[in-house]
């Protein structure tokens, strides 16, 4: 399961599924939900082979609620990739069931980031 990350500035794909193996019968088919996959040469390998958009992504079986917006960093030139976009910000799916209780700073994981009187978790490691 691929559940509220912020992937971005990939200069292959955001996430990339390997191919099924039929000599084993293993499938490589994860749930996709919730994921902004901004900035990436494409947001998804499919079986290894095919590049999907986020309309293509959202398709697939397992998979919907991921999108593609500028989550606005800090400052990546000099490595800070805290977010300050408001595409990110209480945007965590409202199915996401392991949600920690801390961000990336040690900080509250869920709280009322954009000040509408209800806390939920940004989408990603940071909360803002």
């Amino acid at each position: 399961e691929i559940w509220d990350n912020l992937i971005s500035f990939h200069a292959g794909e955001g996430i990339a599924e390997s191919p099924d193996d039929p000599a084993t019968g293993l499938t490589c088919d994860p749930l996709v939900v919730g994921n902004d996959l901004w900035d990436n040469a494409a947001p998804y390998l499919d079986e290894g082979t095919t590049g999907l958009t986020i309309e293509e992504v959202n398709a697939l079986a397992g998979a919907y609620d991921n999108y593609s917006a500028d989550p606005v960093y800090q400052d990546p030139a000099a490595g800070d990739y805290h977010v300050l976009g408001a595409s990110v910000v209480d945007a965590g799916h409202p199915e996401a069931t392991r949600i920690a209780s801390e961000d990336i700073d040690g900080e509250c994981r869920v709280r009322d980031g954009d000040g509408d009187g209800t806390a939920k978790p940004d989408t990603g490691a940071d909360e803002r």
